[in-house]
């Protein structure tokens, strides 16, 4: 039977609006058409990121899991775990002041039962009582002493020299419970986030019909290679992930039973300091990150982000942090800096130069305390994963895409509340280290100006050297 365990620190209840979290951040002192990241990520702002809200929404999960599941006698030895961001000495101490104590409490009480203590203490510090021990070393010698307090005393001044554990290890307690919390969230959400699977493969099939219709692939003879090395992308479900916390986790469940059993009368921290010596290395897997991952042609899609997604109701919202997400991670697979990094034998320096003088227009023009211009390949993937998410959001939902959508305060239409959310995973307060991402993702989308009526004139749009179209029937010759 799995035994679950864990102490949150978050003890709330977890309200779901995306809509809310996204509007709540837009400064509307910044004009949308002047400075869009600015506009919708407030500098001067106290509301939740995106991100944050993804973590407290997972959370708040995970937590429903743990109060269903969770074992109270287990639970004590977690506990423990989560004091060890303190003090190291404080918590050696607290327990060699509890052994004291519960030392006095059986003295007192019976000889027998003292001198069976202090046995049982003698194997859990693996001591060899011989002729040649000394006094504070021969723990069961302490039974003959009729002063309980002084022989506590004597106890506690020998357990300080033997108490040379790793407490910090314990942490990986933790580490395997977060684990466990997280394989029955992803076997119980499996069905919800059925329709994100849907999504993914919708946009696998746009994205293998924009390679057949692309100038420069179809020139340079190399529309099979991207077609084929495509069509292997799939959204990962991680079975060796789940196989691995499984094993961890039946090898703590048995190392728990054992000491239990073997050290109960010594108190709770006898047995937290067994099952310390025991535990094997936690090996920490990959589903606690908010964002997602390519390793072709795997496309991992964490935990968090599944989890705000599967409950969100607003396709405009599901494709500007899911759809672009999407779009951006199976761009990387075609995307490179370098030919010899990916899998094809060419690519349009065309499309690159395009890419590349856009974000550092960008930076030139919205630079604050920080503004790099990152590698093509991140650049790359970031215009084409927004323009195609749109592209796909327009597909599915038509003309209605322009309608305002429900319960926003603003007033705002899908189309808007698409890009607002795009903007919103990338929110950065500090130094707008992320402007260059947003503002070039945007505008190089042929919709953005048309849904917030940006003038001619308007710096986001004289910011836009050119259209950069990676894929697809406008995409560059060569």
């Amino acid at each position: 039977m799995f035994l679950i365990l864990f102490m949150f620190s978050t003890a709330f209840a977890f309200s779901y609006d995306l809509l809310k979290v996204i509007e709540d951040n837009i400064d509307k002192n910044v004009e949308a058409c002047d400075n869009f990241y600015r506009h919708s990520c407030a500098k001067q702002n106290n509301s939740q990121t995106i991100k944050e809200y993804m973590d407290f929404g997972y959370s708040a999960d995970l937590e429903e899991i743990d109060q269903k599941f969770i074992s109270n006698s287990i639970q004590k030895s977690i506990v423990i775990a989560k004091n060890l961001e303190g003090s190291e000495e404080h918590f050696t101490k607290s327990y060699e002041i509890e052994l004291k104590n519960l030392y006095i409490e059986k003295c007192e009480r019976n000889n027998t039962e003292a001198l069976k203590f202090l046995k049982t203490l003698q194997v859990f510090f693996n001591l060899q009582e011989n002729e040649d021990c000394k006094w504070s070393e021969c723990f069961s010698n302490l039974a003959m002493d009729s002063n309980c307090t002084r022989a506590a005393q004597t106890l506690y001044e020998g357990i300080i020299i033997k108490t040379g554990l790793d407490y910090y290890k314990l942490e990986s307690l933790t580490k395997t419970y977060q684990n466990v919390l997280s394989i029955i969230w992803h076997v119980q959400n499996h069905e919800k986030s059925a329709e994100l699977r849907k999504m993914f493969e919708f946009f696998k099939t746009e994205l293998l019909s924009q390679i057949e219709t692309t100038p420069w692939l179809i020139n340079s003879k190399t529309v099979g290679i991207f077609k084929n090395i495509t069509s292997q992308l799939y959204l990962s479900e991680m079975e060796i992930d789940i196989k691995t916390v499984i094993e961890d986790w039946l090898q703590f469940q048995k190392n728990y039973e054992n000491c239990t059993s073997t050290y109960s009368e010594l108190g709770q921290l006898a047995i937290d300091y067994c099952i310390n010596k025991n535990l094997p290395e936690i090996r920490e897997i990959e589903i606690f990150q908010n964002n997602a991952e390519n390793r072709h042609p795997q496309i991992f899609i964490y935990n968090p982000l599944t989890a705000i997604m599967s409950k969100e109701e607003h396709l405009a919202l599901k494709y500007g942090i899911f759809g672009a997400n999407i779009g951006h991670k199976m761009g990387e697979t075609i995307i490179v800096n370098n030919l010899e990094d990916g899998f094809f034998p060419y690519f349009s320096e065309n499309v690159k130069n395009c890419v590349q003088d856009q974000f550092n227009e960008t930076c030139r023009i919205y630079k604050e305390s920080n503004c790099t211009v990152g590698d093509f390949d991140e650049n790359g993937s970031d215009i084409f994963g927004i323009s195609f998410g749109f592209d796909r959001l327009k597909q599915e939902m038509g003309e209605e895409i322009y309608n305002k959508i429900p319960g926003s305060k603003f007033g705002l239409t899908h189309a808007q509340a698409y890009f607002y959310a795009v903007s919103s995973w990338y929110c950065d307060r500090d130094d707008g280290a992320n402007n260059d991402r947003v503002n070039s993702g945007v505008i190089q989308s042929p919709e953005f100006e048309n849904v917030f009526n940006c003038p001619k004139d308007s710096r986001m749009v004289q910011s836009r050297k050119q259209f950069c179209h990676v894929l697809g029937e406008d995409a560059p010759q060569n």
